[in-house]
């Protein structure tokens, strides 16, 4: 699992690893949990998850429930190129929670 801790100082970027596999058993939690950046960049990368039993499981999750509520702090984000593979139907990518006021973020060609 990747975690960006909310008290961090905000990273640039974040995780390019090009083919790189995140946490093959993994289980139900998210692999990339973003809670703070001011430019986060997800960009080709191949994730991993064959072990969630919840079709609820967010595989990158940007802030989290606590934070829905609060002003956002994740300034700009990328997903780019990703191919991320579940053994079963799952969220996948969560902007849910990412706060009062978030931009939109940029989300293409993910697998």
């Amino acid at each position: 699992m990747f975690i960006v801790p909310h008290k961090q100082k905000f990273p640039q970027d974040l995780i390019k690893r090009p083919t790189e596999s995140f946490c093959p058993k993994l289980g139900n939690a998210s692999a990339i949990h973003i809670n703070a950046a001011k430019k986060a960049t997800i960009e080709n990368n191949t994730i991993t998850a064959n072990n969630i039993t919840s079709a609820s499981t967010e595989i990158i999750k940007f802030n989290s429930i606590w934070d829905k509520d609060k002003p956002f702090d994740i300034y700009s984000t990328s997903v780019i190129g990703n191919n991320i593979t579940t053994n079963m139907a799952a969220k996948g990518i969560s902007t849910l929670y990412a706060g009062i006021g978030a931009p939109k973020y940029e989300i293409k060609t993910t697998n």
